[in-house]
C-alpha cells in the first residue's frame, strides 16, 4: 500500500478533511489501478472509510437521478439566459414553463450542478455635474411627511401605479478597448422598469439626449404629459432640453444634489446592465460599433424576456401587457 500512498499523497493531503463522497472516490480509483494487488477492504481501512458507507454510496451512484429531467430544464434555463439567472429567476422562469418547485431545491440542483448567476461588482460612476443651473427645477418625485411638529422628512415616490407616467434617465458609460468609450442613455419607465428608448453615443452631448427622447417617441410612446426626472447633468439643465420638454408638454423634475437614491429605479437599471452584460465582457467588444449591437440586443432581451422578482415573474413587456388585461 506504500506505493498507492505515494502516488495518491499529494491529493489526498490530510485524510481527515476528506469527505466520505470524495473518500469513495478514490478508493474506486485506487481499486481500477491495482485491482490485481489490494482489496477493497484494505483500501477502505487505509483510507478510513467505513465498508457499509463505501456500499451505501455505491448504491446510491447506481440510482438512477430521479432530478435529471429537472437539471437539463434548469441547465438550458440557464444558457438560454447567457448565465445571467440565479436560483430565485430561474425558480420563476420554471413556473412560467409550469414547473412548481420550491427555490430551495432550485438553489441546491444549481450548486450541484456548479452554476451560478452573476453578482455585481461596483466602478466609480460617470458624472456630469457641472454646476448650480439646476436651481429652479424641483424634485417633484419627493413627498414631505410630517413627523412631528418641528421635524419632517422627505418620502421619494417612484411609482402611480399607471405606466407612461413617472420616467427617469441618466447616463452611463462603459470603457472599450483603445481608449475609446461608449455612453449610454435611456428613458425608464418607473412603473415596471422598462426601457422606453435610448441612445448609444461616443460622446455624451447634448445630441445624445436628444437622439435618446426621440427613440422613446419611435417606439410609440408619448411624451405629452408624464414627469421625467433626471439628476444635475449638465445635459438635463441645457435651455435646448429643457425648451425640448415644454415643447412634447413633459414636465422635468430634477434629483437634489449628490442625492443618486433621487434616481434610484434609473441607477439599479444600470446596476443591472453593468453585471448582466459588461462585467466580464470588456475585452469581447473590438469597436464601438460591435458593442452598440450587442448593447442593443441586450435591451431587447431586457424588455421582452428577462424575469424580474419584482414583477412576479415577467418581464416588463409581459407585465405591462398582463396589466393592461387585468
Amino acid at each position: 500500500m506504500g506505493e498507492c500512498d505515494s502516488k495518491k499523497s499529494e491529493r489526498l493531503g490530510s485524510i481527515e478533511r476528506l469527505t466520505n463522497k470524495e473518500k469513495f472516490q478514490i478508493t474506486i480509483e485506487l481499486r481500477q489501478e491495482f485491482k490485481k494487488l489490494f482489496f477493497i477492504k484494505l483500501i477502505l481501512e487505509k483510507i478510513k472509510l467505513k465498508k457499509s458507507t463505501f456500499y451505501e454510496i455505491l448504491k446510491s451512484q447506481n440510482k438512477p437521478d430521479k432530478d435529471e429531467n429537472l437539471k437539463k430544464v434548469i441547465f438550458d434555463l440557464f444558457n438560454y439566459n447567457k448565465g445571467l439567472y440565479g436560483y430565485r429567476r430561474i425558480t420563476f422562469a420554471l413556473r412560467n414553463k409550469g414547473i412548481i418547485i420550491n427555490h430551495k431545491k432550485v438553489q441546491k440542483l444549481m450548486k450541484a450542478m456548479n452554476i451560478f448567476g452573476k453578482t455585481l461588482r461596483r466602478k466609480n460612476k460617470y458624472s456630469s455635474f457641472k454646476g448650480d443651473a439646476h436651481k429652479n427645477i424641483p424634485n417633484l418625485l419627493l413627498d414631505k411627511e410630517n413627523i412631528t411638529e418641528d421635524f419632517f422628512r422627505y418620502k421619494r415616490n417612484f411609482s402611480n401605479n399607471k405606466y407612461l407616467k413617472i420616467l427617469g434617465t441618466d447616463v452611463t458609460e462603459f470603457k472599450l478597448k483603445n481608449d475609446e468609450k461608449a455612453y449610454f442613455s435611456p428613458v425608464v419607465d418607473f412603473e415596471n422598469r422598462e426601457i422606453l428608448g435610448y441612445s448609444i453615443s461616443k460622446s455624451p452631448n447634448l445630441r445624445m439626449v436628444g437622439k435618446m427622447l426621440e427613440n422613446v417617441e419611435e417606439n410609440g410612446h408619448s411624451l405629452k404629459n408624464v414627469l421625467l426626472h433626471s439628476d444635475q447633468g449638465w445635459q438635463y439643465t441645457h435651455q435646448d432640453y429643457i425648451d425640448y420638454l415644454k415643447e412634447k408638454q413633459t414636465t422635468q423634475s430634477m434629483s437634489r444634489k449628490g442625492n443618486c437614491l433621487d434616481n434610484s429605479p434609473t441607477e439599479c437599471l444600470f446596476s443591472v446592465i453593468k453585471r448582466e452584460f459588461w462585467f466580464g465582457e470588456e475585452k469581447k467588444f473590438n469597436s464601438f460599433k460591435e458593442f452598440k449591437t450587442a448593447l442593443g440586443e441586450y435591451i431587447s432581451y431586457y424588455n421582452n424576456d428577462r424575469i424580474v422578482n419584482k414583477l412576479k415573474g415577467l418581464s416588463p413587456v409581459q407585465y405591462r401587457n398582463k396589466s393592461k388585461h387585468n
